[in-house]
């Protein structure tokens, strides 16, 4: 049984799950079930029926058609220790999907909800560079959202962000064998942004900790370049209504911020990103948030794991 997160006052649990919805016992013509099930009214008195997925399952659609609204969320990446932040989870709405069903062969539409990337081990210094994970994509009704892309690492190889729905920043600048500054991966169109680039060397003695990584990108803003003394934030998320309405946005898919060691840590994208050099750095679950670097040697052997992902979907309670 789906559990019910807002419902009419003098409705049964029932109505919900069988063909009558509300005191009056009115038939419903669309039935469907899974996932976690809400109501809620827009402004404009438009009455609705949410269904949120926060692990795979199946959209199962017994009586009836509809078209649904449909919010794609994949998991974000883990940030590396050090540097980079975690690109967060591709993002993408869709609208005016066609889903029915009928009698005793109901419809099954599987939804696919990513895990974030699983945190990233410090190895050492020097050590080869151990970039961040991507997340896992998220899926449903034909629309798929590419995971989050790995933060980059403070050594060679791997200095760069990974791409992936947003891109992860970039390491912490090298200078040994030849000085490098590392770039951010990059965001997938329509789904998010680029991660930001490493800092470059600083100028304090040793210049090592002035040293600082890029914040992963987010939905709705592309991740910040570190500079010489400050780990960039992660990029922002972007928001959406399909779970709880007009009156409650919630955002999503936010990155993760930069955390070379010393240099202040990247603050945490709103949308789920994990702050760099925090006490946990992980994306939040259920929000596609990538995470925060780490710093490694003085600080958390593992970078923050990623925010698994999202699918939420609604439709018009009304016939």
């Amino acid at each position: 049984m789906p559990r019910i997160e807002k419902f009419f006052a003098n409705s049964k649990v029932t109505d919900w799950t069988g063909r009558t919805f509300g005191g009056g016992g009115a038939t419903r013509s669309f039935i469907a079930t899974g996932g976690l099930v809400g109501w809620y009214m827009n402004p404009d008195d438009v009455e609705y029926l949410s269904h949120t997925f926060l692990s795979s399952s199946n959209f199962i659609v017994t009586a009836g058609a509809k078209d649904v609204d449909m919010l794609v969320v994949a998991g974000g990446a883990s940030g590396t220790t050090p540097s980079g932040g975690g690109g967060a989870g591709g993002f993408q709405e869709v609208t005016g999907i066609p889903v029915s069903g009928s009698g005793p062969s109901p419809t099954s539409y599987p939804i696919v909800v990513g895990a974030g990337g699983a945190a990233t081990p410090y190895g050492g210094n020097p050590v080869p560079g151990r970039q961040g994970n991507n997340g896992s994509d998220s899926s449903g009704h034909g629309t798929t959202s590419t995971g989050g892309g790995g933060g980059g690492a403070g050594t060679v190889p791997g200095g760069n962000g990974k791409p992936g729905g947003s891109g992860g920043g970039g390491g912490w600048y090298f200078s040994d064998p030849s000085p490098t500054q590392y770039t951010g991966g990059s965001g997938t169109v329509g789904q998010g942004n680029d991660g930001g680039d490493g800092g470059p060397a600083g100028t304090s003695s040793p210049d090592e900790y002035r040293r600082a990584g890029g914040g992963g990108g987010g939905a709705g803003a592309a991740g910040a370049d570190a500079t010489s003394n400050q780990n960039g934030p992660g990029g922002a998320g972007s928001a959406n209504v399909y779970r709880y309405g007009d009156d409650t946005p919630t955002l999503y898919a936010g990155g993760g911020g930069g955390g070379q060691r010393v240099a202040t840590g990247g603050a945490a994208g709103p949308g789920g990103g994990g702050p760099g050099i925090g006490s946990t750095s992980d994306g939040i679950v259920n929000t596609g948030g990538g995470a925060g670097g780490r710093p490694g040697v003085g600080g958390p052997p593992l970078g923050g794991a990623g925010g698994s992902g999202i699918v939420v979907l609604r439709y018009v309670l009304h016939d």
